[in-house]
């Protein structure tokens, strides 16, 4: 039997729709993934290539009324290989939590240094 061929978009959907089986073939090609999508992969036990193009969706505006201010969140790609991301995925990592955080403490280190 020939193993029908499948990127990773077309797997989810699958898996979301309970029609995937072992018999298919997972091929990724350059389209960005979200995270969402790879959680649903690993639990499936599909193998991740070493680097993915993840994808983190489009984030928006929150305004605080109580401080009359509105905070910026961007969309990042990040391209990690598969032990970095099973490191994340074990650790139950927050990816945006750990993002702001380094890139709050690398501003206020520069700007320390550069006075």
């Amino acid at each position: 039997m020939v193993a029908k061929i499948v990127n990773q978009h077309e797997a989810v959907e699958l898996i979301n729709k309970g029609f995937f089986i072992a018999s298919y073939q997972v091929v990724f090609d350059n389209q960005p993934i979200s995270q969402a999508d790879i959680d649903v992969l690993v639990k499936h036990g599909i193998d991740l290539p070493d680097e993915l193009n993840i994808n983190h969706e489009e984030l928006t505006v929150i305004e605080k009324t109580e401080h009359k201010t509105a905070q910026s969140l961007l969309k990042i790609e990040l391209k990690l290989n598969t032990e970095i991301l099973f490191w994340i995925q074990q650790n139950k990592i927050d990816i945006n939590a750990l993002s702001s955080s380094l890139i709050s403490d690398f501003y206020k280190n520069y700007n320390s240094i550069k006075k």
